[in-house]
């Protein structure tokens, strides 16, 4: 069965939602009849870093809906991306493996053929399916890569055209309350929203304000010191790349090191970020309390994730392409309002867990060749090392590949100015036994070893060369990741 695929324009999509609530002006719908299985609402907020929210312990308040979402659900404390970027992570997410078994190497990648998402077996058994994602068709989550298979309906809301702002959750919201309002309340539904609100946008600069992350106000100036802005964000000298593209890009030839951008700089930068964390937090009430008003809520399992995090030049790096805890730590959240189970989970998980999970919540069985583990397990087996990577386009200012093996990291990596790959081992968890140097050495050299014999083959091959339809182009253009 063939999903119905559409580009939904804001301005339609609002008044659809307008002329449904219009309709219901008499009084709030009476609540449907709860379903024999429960509904499954999964939330994707891209470039959402796990330690930005208030319920992974952030000082600042950029999440209170979240946050009250979390205190009544499972929150994985330790959840984690196959990459720090958005193509291989959704299809970690949605189809249950890691990319590497999808051969998902850069750029041109898709779901090959034959492979099924989450949402062929709900639609199956009787599911009603529905995506609404903030991608363009042939976009990172775009359906012309597969992701559209098993939906019903397949909405690229996306389209910068009517709006100032290019990545807007209020149409996704929208999109997916206005879906809401006319399936059909007798059967369960999946629905799928994925929200770039949270993202940088590399066109920022020809937009009223040139901030990297653009909000609408009070939004964007929300976490800002009294007086507003303080930097020009306009590339310079002027460039046809965004502001944080063409750092990335001079950091990375060595033309600059991290001494050029000022302590002051970076924190009006994560302010901005933050303020889009907190829009995007404002709508996720706003969609909560459609649920609540349709009848749905009690009876709607909601999963709340991301498909990786963002550099604030922690390393070498901002935007998201380094390997380390802060681009792919995630945070991952499951309320099941039928359940009293609550509270923060130790354990380490990963985003491909989520599909066998929302399998088992609706009672089905689980995919074929899957990777992932439910989260739901009680006695989880222990899991392999676990291998990372970011490898996007010829010439890209940086490629990297990592092992992780309890508390550490190694991370085999080159920029653009450097001759030849290097290996950094990295301890990611502070608690941990700090080891000396000769002990240190030896966890390296098995670590690498153990990385190249993975990674070995993919070292040698070429990332694809062939020119970028101009829609692809556009898309992640928009995006930072081409120039």
């Amino acid at each position: 069965m063939s999903a119905e695929v559409r580009l939904l324009r804001p301005g339609r999509c609002a008044a659809l939602l307008a002329a449904l609530l219009a309709a219901s002006s008499c009084g709030a719908p009476e609540p449907a009849a709860p379903p024999a299985r429960p509904n499954l609402l999964l939330l994707s907020i891209d470039t959402l870093r796990a330690d930005h929210l208030g319920c992974y312990g952030y000082s600042r308040d950029t999440s209170p809906v979240i946050d009250r979402l979390a205190a009544q659900s499972l929150r994985f404390a330790d959840a984690h991306a196959p990459t720090p970027w958005t193509l291989p992570s959704h299809a970690a997410l949605l189809t249950g493996r890691h990319p590497l078994e999808l051969g998902i190497l850069d750029k041109s990648g898709a779901l090959p053929d034959g492979v099924q998402t989450v949402a062929e077996p709900l639609r199956a058994s009787g599911y009603q399916t529905a995506a609404f994602v903030d991608s363009g068709p042939r976009g990172l989550v775009g359906a012309k890569r597969g992701f559209d298979r098993g939906f019903e309906r397949y909405v690229h809301t996306q389209d910068g055209s009517e709006e100032r702002f290019r990545y807007d959750m209020r149409h996704t919201v929208d999109a997916g309350v206005a879906w809401l309002a006319e399936r059909d309340p007798q059967r369960p539904f999946f629905l799928f929203l994925h929200t770039k609100s949270v993202h940088s946008s590399a066109d920022g600069q020809t937009r009223e304000s040139d901030a990297p992350y653009d909000k609408p106000e009070p939004y964007r100036t929300r976490f800002l010191p009294p007086g507003g802005p303080r930097f020009s964000w306009r590339p310079d000298p002027p460039a046809d790349v965004g502001w944080l593209r063409q750092a990335n890009l001079r950091l990375a030839a060595g033309e600059v090191d991290k001494s050029a951008f000022s302590r002051e700089r970076i924190d009006e930068l994560i302010a901005f970020y933050d303020g889009g964390i907190y829009y995007v937090d404002e709508q996720i009430g706003r969609l909560l309390g459609e649920l609540e008003r349709l009848g749905v809520r009690d009876d709607t399992i909601v999963v709340l994730v991301s498909d990786h995090g963002e550099a604030f030049l922690e390393h070498r790096f901002f935007l998201h392409q380094e390997l380390y805890h802060p681009l792919v730590h995630v945070p991952l959240i499951v309320h099941d309002p039928r359940e009293q189970r609550a509270g923060s989970v130790a354990r380490t998980v990963y985003l491909e867990d989520v599909a066998p999970t929302l399998l088992e919540l609706a009672g089905l069985p689980q995919l074929e060749g899957v990777s992932g583990r439910s989260l739901l397990a009680e006695s989880p087996e222990a899991r392999a090392p676990r291998f990372t990577y970011f490898r996007l386009s010829p010439g890209r200012d940086y490629e990297a590949y990592g092992i992780e093996d309890g508390p550490w990291l190694l991370v085999h990596h080159r920029t653009s100015g450097d001759a030849d790959f290097t290996s950094e081992l990295v301890l990611h968890e502070a608690s941990a036994a700090r080891l000396d140097d000769a002990e240190r050495a030896r966890v390296g050299d098995a670590l690498r070893e153990r990385l190249l014999a993975r990674f070995g083959p993919i070292l040698a091959r070429a990332p694809d060369e062939r020119p970028l339809d101009p829609e692809t182009h556009e898309e992640l253009r928009a995006l930072g990741y081409v120039e």
